[in-house]
């Protein structure tokens, strides 16, 4: 029964790895920002910017870092809850969205091994290769939750939503550069939307998790 007990109450790893994803992204960036030489806002900074040693010398290792890091994790979290949500069915789309998780974690890391610093050109066609695979990431999963059982339509729905803006910033920002302004405000909101995305999904995987674990106890 003890065993049982614990076995409930230990995170899942869809949990545990998307909860590092938003966890050390915040945390360096946040460090990063502290260490920026100027006033950082959405209005006037893209968050790459944060990563440009030739910007931020102080600050740069660490928004590099949490870029590697949340790439990192976020392989490991979208292999997680592919696994996990595969009992519900579409096995077929989290397939496809397991592929475009991966790419997209590839790409996020990759973004900042190259940071603008190291290789401008690099950096950017990582960092578009990041929204694109984002579209396929949000729409796969996000369509393949609607059809999981006990309330997953609030999660799919929020990833439709982050989906939105995700296109709406790519299209802004191939057609009017990347110059600060209106593009640099959607970067800041695709990413952070898509860290809430990604925390709504870790708390739904917990929360299967522990009703399952529950329900095995009876």
């Amino acid at each position: 029964m003890e065993t049982k007990y614990h076995a409930a109450r230990r995170w899942p790893w869809g949990t545990s790895f998307g909860f590092a994803v938003v966890g050390l992204y915040i945390s360096f960036t946040v460090l990063a920002i502290a260490r920026f030489p100027a006033t950082v806002s959405p209005l006037t900074t893209y968050l790459s910017a944060l990563g440009n040693a030739e910007i931020s010398p102080r600050g740069a290792i660490f928004y590099d870092l949490a870029v590697i890091l949340a790439g990192l994790a976020g392989i490991p979290f979208y292999v997680a809850i592919s696994a996990h949500y595969s009992q519900y069915g579409r096995r077929w789309l989290l397939a496809i969205g397991l592929v475009a998780g991966v790419i997209n974690g590839v790409s996020v890391f990759m973004s900042g091994v190259y940071a603008e610093h190291v290789n401008m050109d690099a950096h950017v066609a990582w960092s578009y290769t990041i929204f694109f695979s984002l579209i396929a990431v949000l729409l796969t999963y996000s369509v393949a939750f609607l059809g999981a059982p006990r309330g997953s339509s609030v999660v799919s729905w929020f990833g439709f939503i982050v989906c939105a803006i995700d296109v709406v910033a790519l299209a802004t920002i191939l057609i009017g550069g990347r110059g600060p302004g209106l593009g640099s405000i959607l970067e800041w909101v695709t990413v952070f939307t898509l860290l809430a995305w990604v925390a709504l999904v870790s708390l739904d995987v917990l929360r299967r998790s522990r009703a399952e674990g529950a329900r095995q106890e009876r």
